[in-house]
């Protein structure tokens, strides 16, 4: 017997009554149906085995998280593609710097910032600052899910913290950066910043998720 064999790519934006025609299509199917789901986060997995789930029961496989490009992993998704077709660009250490401190090295913000700063010739890091707003609008729909739920005080934490373009963090830190204790917790449970230590802190959001609510939201720091 045949496999069916189904690939569903931006599964992100799949809402409830689409899981259930999910549902009902392997249902009817003739055949074993193997899925290959491909999403931007972790969210899609939750819901996919929630207890609310329609086609939990259909899933028993295996789920693998990609994660995000390293520096030099940036730097390749930079380069290769100019490369392998043969044009004349190239983006300086601080232009790959710059695209990685702003996308946290998630693959399709790459893409985006890759996409607005590319042009004939060097490209440096100004010249990838200088594009971030056109890249925000051109990844708006996937980052107007993000954190979409968080208030404008979360926000302007955020943005605090994409500002000062620093990965790693101390309490003492985020005290005198004007983030209280109170709002360092509700950025943990945002998912903004992870707790990996006592007053120890991490931030894995991309600093241009804070930069698209500010404009998108038209805050001022």
């Amino acid at each position: 017997m045949k496999t069916l064999w189904l690939s569903l790519d931006d599964l992100d934006y799949v809402e409830g009554d689409a899981l259930s025609m999910m549902k009902s299509a392997m249902e009817e199917a003739q055949q074993p149906t193997v899925v290959l789901a491909v999403a931007g986060g972790p969210e899609l997995r939750q819901r996919l085995v929630s207890e609310h789930s329609p086609i939990i029961r259909f899933f028993s496989g295996s789920d693998f998280d990609l994660g995000n490009f390293t520096l030099e992993e940036t730097r390749e998704a930079l380069e290769l593609p100019v490369r392998a077709n043969r044009f004349d660009t190239s983006w300086t250490e601080g232009a790959v710097r710059e695209v990685h401190r702003w996308t946290a090295g998630y693959p399709y913000l790459v893409q985006c910032l890759a996409f607005t700063s590319f042009r004939e010739g060097l490209i440096g890091a100004s010249d990838v600052e200088a594009v971030v707003e056109r890249a925000l609008a051109l990844a708006g729909t996937w980052m107007e899910q993000e954190i979409s739920h968080a208030s404008d005080q979360d926000i302007r934490a955020f943005d605090k913290l994409a500002t000062a373009g620093r990965a790693e963090w101390r309490s003492a830190a985020l005290t005198q950066l004007g983030i209280s204790p109170i709002y360092v917790g509700r950025l943990v449970r945002l998912g903004v910043l992870r707790k990996v230590a006592r007053g120890h802190y991490v931030v894995v959001k991309p600093p241009m998720i804070a930069r698209y609510h500010m404009w998108r939201r038209n805050l001022e720091p």
